[in-house]
Parts: C-alpha cells; structure tokens; sequence
C-alpha cells in the first residue's frame, strides 16, 4: 500500500528528519478492522453499532483519506490500495445495514463468493507491486490474496473447515497490516530499522 518511488521506502535505512508518512494510518485502519471483522466471524460477538461504526470511520473514510493524500504526494499505487479497500469496507458496512433499512436483500452466499473472489483477483493486481516495495508490504498482501480466495471457496462450499482457514488468514493479514504501519512509525522516529522492513533487492 505503499511506493517505493516515495523516498521514506527507498531508502535502506529510516532517518528521523523523515516526514511520516500517512500511509501507516492506513495500515493501522486496514488491520484492526480486518482483525475486528474476523473476530465477528468467529461468532464472538454480534454485530452493532461498534463494529458497523468502525467500518464506516476506521476502515472506509480513513483509509479513502489516506488514499487521497497519497495519489496527491504522486504515490498512485497507495491511493489505489487505500482508496478500494476504503470502500471495500463501506461495501461490507453496506451489507449489513441497506437491506436492515429496506434496500434490497442480505447477499446471498454465491453472491459474496463471487464479490470475494473479484477482490482477491485485484488484490493479487495489486500485490505484482507490492513485491516492489518491501517484504512486508508484500507479506500483506499475499495473506490478503489468499483470504480473499480461501472466504471465497468458503461461501461457495459452506464448508466449515474452509471458513476457519479464512478467518485465520484473515486474522493474519490484519496482524500483518499492523506491523507494516508499525514499522513504518517505529523505524522512523527511533531513525533506524527497529522492525525490519524488508527492503527488495
């Protein structure tokens, strides 16, 4: 969700002078929604206002603001990611609560298979360039590939054992989220690579 292009990811080493990027909020958004939403799935609690909440601010509106203030720093690769992801959550908020409110009805398993099988053939798109950038960026993305794939034979089987692989892929790609952004804001403010970042040769 990042460009290498952008100075703060080309360079090996992390100064402190750097200007933060925003990019990590994005990361932090992504990964505790698909953390949070993944915990849904689990059955651990039902959905209300928080979760509904998280995905519209946290997760939509964030990450779509995230994306603007890249594409207008010329980072067109993380205002792709954040802005669709932005409203791939907006998407799934929508789910929930249109057809609660009268428009249309819940989607049925086939339909989110099929929704989710798109996605994870744009999100592999978009992980051609992310190997481009760092490992793990890269790392994000291949274990959001392969959620999206492995939710999708979910939905079209019901199969249960498939559903459980998803939901720790997708719980992995959040943590995986979570360390990118943490690195990013880490490393920078301590100047050196206190998590490694994972720079490609």
């Amino acid at each position: 969700m990042l460009n290498k292009a952008h100075p703060h990811f080309a360079q090996s080493s992390f100064s402190v002078k750097c200007q933060t990027s925003v990019s990590s909020s994005g990361l932090f958004g992504f990964g505790l929604c698909a953390i949070f939403f993944n915990l849904f799935q689990a059955g651990l609690f039902p959905v209300d206002i928080t979760i509904l909440a998280m995905g519209v601010f946290y997760g939509g509106i964030s990450q779509i603001t995230v994306g603007l203030m890249e594409w207008h720093k010329g980072n067109f690769f993380g205002a792709a990611a954040f802005v669709s992801f932005g409203l791939f959550w907006l998407s799934l908020v929508g789910f929930f609560i249109l057809p609660e409110a009268g428009f249309g009805v819940a989607p049925h398993s086939s339909v989110l298979s099929a929704y989710f099988f798109l996605w994870g053939g744009f999100t592999l798109i978009l992980l051609t360039s992310a190997t481009h950038i760092s490992h793990a960026v890269r790392m994000v993305f291949v274990l959001l590939v392969v959620y999206f794939i492995v939710f999708s034979l979910g939905e079209a089987t019901g199969s249960l054992a498939v559903r459980l692989t998803a939901l720790y892929c997708g719980l992995a790609g959040g943590c995986a989220a979570l360390y990118a952004g943490t690195a990013l804001i880490v490393n920078q403010v301590f100047g050196r690579a206190v998590f490694p970042w994972g720079q490609p040769r």
